[in-house]
């Protein structure tokens, strides 16, 4: 089965069975999509034999020999996501289906609302899609059988909400139908024979004791372990104003975790947990001096929350409700100015504050925010143009600019474009007299600049499993330093985070590893 990475805006199945709603693939795939406006508004939810039988007949008017390689429900935009009945009788108004032929180039997706194909989009074959029987087991009453052998089964509450069911065939060619919810807080899954009915596996996605933070001395030259190692953490925010000093939360177990360090990345330890109901993935975490007194902020899946004093913990209220993604200031020690980028709910947009307390919108969308070297500025691009420009923020100025080249991220001196290094959606490019020169062939996953940037122009790069580069020319050429993180810290080989805490100490994150275990 065809495994697509899940975007900001995923919400199949609680992300646990490797899917992507249709719209989005179709989007990623810039395939043509057939649009059909539904004509029933009264909600109609079905089970999965129910929606076999309408996936079936599609499948019968597109090719004689075509079958069903995967039907599975998704949430519909109109659920009470609060309902603790979603799912429990084993019917949905969303459901989603792959149709396959061997006789064709293509694959056939469908949306099902309500009874009614609303959306079909056309995507290129996979040649491992194999058509399915009809099962001899239906999702109604599936999970109150289920719950009889597994009581802590629960619901999903996170990108996905209530049961949601999917029916596939495994690598080993048997038909399954899994339920998709949660236990111990993570993300979880009952499979079943499909013909039998019999419970054959119950699993949970956990996270393993690998990731963690490495720790250069020389500016990136050379690197060793720190202490934070064996932990899955998520970012890492270099402190305003005290020099050598980061946060970092980690993921341990349901709980976020924030770990510090005073001594330029090499020694950490916890200071905080957060409140459960702030969630258990991290997006960003970041240091704030209102009034000289730090404060801590982070954002999660639920929101962006606070602590004065690193112990009591409070919503940010003046923000609209859902997911805080990203997160930049604007400093000049004294003052400052936030920027935090919301990407879930009904305000998704991006935000400023001066004092943590009132909160404007900037503009509705998707941002990704980059800081200066020295955070006199920070450059908005959004997530969801592929043009080439940008907003720039500073204290008191906010401005649009156009930039070289379309960009994910950026680094480097941002008062002039010709000083700045711009992660692309394949590579880093630096801007020279209005003109991208592409500098290095190797895709990046995050940039950092050294706080004296201006004088030695020296910035350092994580790959995607290509390990860590270094660059003394302001990006204009780059050298490798270590070819694998996880030659010196065990991981994913992914980094997931660079910062620089001051001239000569940086830290690097390699990212951790999800695996399924048995419950």
């Amino acid at each position: 089965m065809r495994k697509y990475l899940p975007t900001i805006l995923g919400v199949m199945l609680a992300g646990i069975l490797g899917f992507v709603g249709i719209n989005q693939v179709a989007q990623s795939q810039k395939q043509p999509l057939i649009q059909i406006t539904p004509r029933n508004q009264t909600p109609k939810p079905l089970t999965l034999l129910e929606v076999w039988e309408i996936a079936q007949g599609k499948a019968h008017s597109w090719h004689a020999d075509s079958g069903i390689a995967n039907i599975n429900s998704v949430d519909h935009p109109t659920d009470n996501k609060t309902d603790s009945a979603l799912g429990v009788d084993g019917r949905r108004r969303a459901w989603q289906a792959i149709l396959t032929s061997r006789s064709a180039s293509e694959e056939l997706w469908i949306t099902v609302w309500d009874g009614e194909v609303v959306d079909v989009t056309s995507l290129p074959t996979e040649s491992s899609l194999v058509a399915l029987t009809k099962p001899s087991v239906d999702s109604a009453g599936l999970v109150a059988n289920m719950l009889k052998e597994r009581p802590d089964f629960i619901r999903s509450d996170g990108n996905s909400h209530g049961y949601h069911f999917a029916y596939s065939i495994t690598e080993q060619g048997q038909a399954t139908l899994k339920i998709a919810g949660r236990h111990n807080a993570n993300n979880a899954f009952l499979e079943v024979d499909a013909s039998t009915g019999r419970l054959i596996a119950a699993q949970e996605r956990a996270y393993d004791q690998l990731g963690g933070v490495l720790v250069s001395s020389d500016s990136g030259v050379t690197w060793k372990p720190s202490t934070l190692i064996g932990k899955l953490v998520k970012s890492v925010y270099a402190d305003p104003l005290v020099l050598d000093s980061a946060l970092a939360p980690s993921v341990e177990g349901s709980t976020i975790t924030i770990y510090a360090t005073k001594d330029g990345g090499h020694n950490w330890a916890p200071v905080s947990n957060l409140p459960s109901v702030a969630g258990d993935w991290p997006m960003f975490v970041a240091s704030v001096y209102p009034a000289g007194q730090q404060v801590i902020i982070v954002g999660t899946k639920t929101g962006v929350w606070l602590s004065k004093d690193a112990t009591n913990w409070e919503r940010v209220t003046g923000l609209p409700t859902g997911q805080g993604q990203w997160f930049a200031q604007v400093t000049d020690k004294s003052t400052f100015r936030v920027l935090v980028s919301v990407t879930s709910g009904e305000k998704v947009g991006l935000y400023a504050s001066n004092d943590l307390v009132n909160w404007q919108l900037q503009k509705a969308g998707y941002f990704r925010l980059s800081e200066a070297y020295d955070r006199s500025s920070v450059l908005a691009t959004d997530a969801s143009d592929e043009t080439a420009k940008a907003t720039q923020y500073s204290l008191n100025d906010t401005k649009d600019i156009a930039l070289p080249s379309a960009s994910i991220d950026m680094a480097g001196d941002f008062s002039s474009m010709e000083r700045v290094v711009m992660r692309k959606s394949s590579g880093v490019a630096s801007g020279r007299r209005q003109a991208v020169t592409d500098s290095a062939g190797f895709d990046i996953a995050h940039l950092s600049a050294s706080p004296e940037f201006n004088q030695t122009n020296t910035l350092v790069a994580g790959g995607f499993r290509h390990g860590l580069y270094r660059s003394t020319d302001a990006g204009a050429s780059w050298t490798e330093t270590l070819a694998n993180a996880t030659e010196v810290v065990p991981g994913s080989g992914e980094i997931w985070g660079i910062a620089y805490l001051s001239s000569q100490n940086v830290v690097a994150i390699n990212g951790g590893i999800l695996i399924w275990k048995s419950f």
